[in-house]
């Protein structure tokens, strides 16, 4: 067949063109070989992808496929604070600290709300404020692993921190435990020689008919504020309570939920754990107004029912005689 073709080719036409006909062949076949190649590579390519988005649900190295961090536990810097934040490494520097308050704002406040109290209770105890307003579990980490409270050696530190991520859908209960524990983890591996009295987080938010009003409305206006408006719509008051009290009613639950988990941390040998959240209730529920007047942050009262309900552990856990 082959030496046919060539005699019937170069019958019909001069050697040169023959010559050339025939490498034009060649590179035909060529290109369609290397054709087929590339078209191989691409289904081979679109199967990998579609593997992929089977498995993962998005590109392969795609920031949505990775599984959801939990941010209650990736420590990270709190903007704004550092100034606060060199203010108690500055405390730890001096050193001679016996008790240890680790916190958020609840905890910060025993410096401004909380003062005479602290003084009444925690003056002669070589005690140390370690409380920023608005710290989450993942700003205690990060501050922490910056050396905040290096050199110092307390007998006990008092932990109540998880508040500010239950706001929203911030973080679930289980993703709040998990800070505190990897809090707990890493104060026993700093202070290994502290006892640690970990509290569960403080119950919160408005529950009777005037408080959920008067939240509803401030929200309102703060709404109506942004919008250039002096004034609220009336008519939109009903929902914004009822949304007001779900909104408290779900907080609430998953603080409960997160606090059961938390209370198994504790060993009773170095880590102790109190839930106190019941002292600052009414048998309905309610956040009394003269004991935290937002219903999140103690006041003087609030605070002295704080002090009085961990005084005997406290003293327990110190070494201390009575």
């Amino acid at each position: 067949m082959l030496v046919y073709g060539w005699q019937r080719l170069g019958k019909e036409m001069p050697t040169r063109d023959f010559c050339s006909t025939i490498k034009n062949r060649a590179r035909s076949r060529k290109m369609k070989s290397i054709s087929r190649q590339v078209m191989l590579a691409a289904v081979a390519s679109l199967a990998i992808l579609f593997s992929n988005r089977l498995i993962w649900g998005a590109d392969e190295g795609a920031t949505a496929t990775a599984p959801p961090k939990n941010t209650a536990t990736a420590p990270a810097i709190h903007t704004g604070t550092q100034g606060r934040i060199d203010k108690i490494s500055e405390r730890a520097k001096q050193g001679d600290v016996d008790l240890l308050f680790v916190g958020d704002s609840i905890t910060q406040g025993w410096e401004t709300r909380g003062k005479d109290v602290w003084d009444k209770y925690y003056g002669n105890r070589k005690a140390m404020n370690d409380g920023i307003s608005g710290d989450r579990t993942q700003h205690v980490l990060w501050r922490h692993d910056q050396g905040n409270i290096d050199g110092i050696h307390p007998k006990l530190a008092v932990i109540m921190i998880g508040t500010n991520n239950s706001n929203g859908k911030d973080n679930t209960a289980e993703e709040i435990a998990d800070g505190v524990t990897a809090i707990v983890h890493q104060l026993r591996e700093k202070l290994p020689d502290t006892k640690l009295l970990l509290l569960g987080i403080f119950p919160r938010g408005p529950n009777t008919d005037e408080q959920l009003e008067a939240v509803a409305k401030t929200q309102l206006k703060a709404a109506a504020a942004k919008k250039g408006a002096d004034t609220i719509d009336e008519s939109e008051v009903p929902a914004k309570i009822a949304a007001v009290k779900e909104a408290t009613k779900v907080q609430r639950q998953k603080i409960a939920d997160a606090n059961a988990m938390i209370s198994k941390l504790a060993d009773d040998k170095m880590i102790f754990y109190m839930d106190i959240g019941d002292k600052f209730l009414q048998p309905d529920g309610t956040i009394p107004d003269d004991v935290m007047p937002d219903h999140l942050h103690p006041n003087a009262k609030g605070y002295e029912i704080w002090a009085a309900a961990i005084e005997p552990k406290v003293a327990e856990l110190m070494g201390e005689k009575k």
